[in-house]
């Protein structure tokens, strides 16, 4: 038998319709194509483990590249392609052009490639989200924690001499612009109000 393995994350039925219609170009049948949406680093994935104990003597599984089977590097990737060895199957990743019989090692090298790569991206990724945020937050006007600059401006009041404004940048964590900035909000905002009570 042959089955056609295609897994994205989530419900990305973009990604998931062009490895579809690969294997369909390639000759698949709907029934003989298996679809997952769950993550590569999940290893009790069921239609994955469903299939892999079905498999039989002579089989063959498709499957795009070593990233759609496992995102956990070369050791999960070792186990699947040894229990297929033990089953008598075959894995071919055809954009890699590479079966597990014959190019294993080259196979196990692609996968601690692919896991480093996408972890890496993974990071750069949500380090830049992060910084996309705060950038919007600044924008819309959000401060830093309210009862922090309070505390901040409250502590550089009460005693200016014994404060300088870098020891209270430093206590609360706060740059240098940032407590000047809130300080002259601050200041503003009683000078407005002894002004409004005369």
């Amino acid at each position: 038998m042959i089955y056609y393995y295609c897994r994205t994350s989530g419900n990305r039925k973009k990604m998931t319709k062009a490895q579809v219609e690969q294997y369909i170009e390639m000759g698949a049948t709907e029934d003989e194509i298996i679809v997952e949406y769950d993550s590569g680093y999940d290893e009790d994935r069921k239609k994955l483990k469903l299939m892999l104990s079905k498999l039989q003597e002579g089989d063959f599984i498709y499957c795009k590249d070593v990233s759609r089977l496992t995102r956990n590097g070369r050791d999960d990737c070792e186990k699947i392609i040894n229990h297929v060895h033990r089953k008598g199957a075959t894995i071919y990743f055809y954009f890699l052009d590479m079966n597990s019989k014959n190019d294993t090692n080259e196979i196990l090298e692609k996968a601690i490639d692919e896991t480093y790569i996408y972890n890496n991206h993974s990071k750069k990724i949500k380090k830049g989200l992060e910084k996309m945020k705060k950038r919007k937050e600044m924008k819309q006007g959000k401060r830093k924690d309210d009862d922090v600059i309070a505390k901040a401006i409250a502590d550089y009041n009460n005693g200016r001499s014994e404060y300088q404004k870098v020891d209270i940048c430093k206590k609360y964590n706060l740059s240098r612009p940032t407590f000047d900035k809130y300080l002259k909000i601050y200041t503003d905002q009683q000078k407005n109000e002894k002004l409004l009570q005369r």
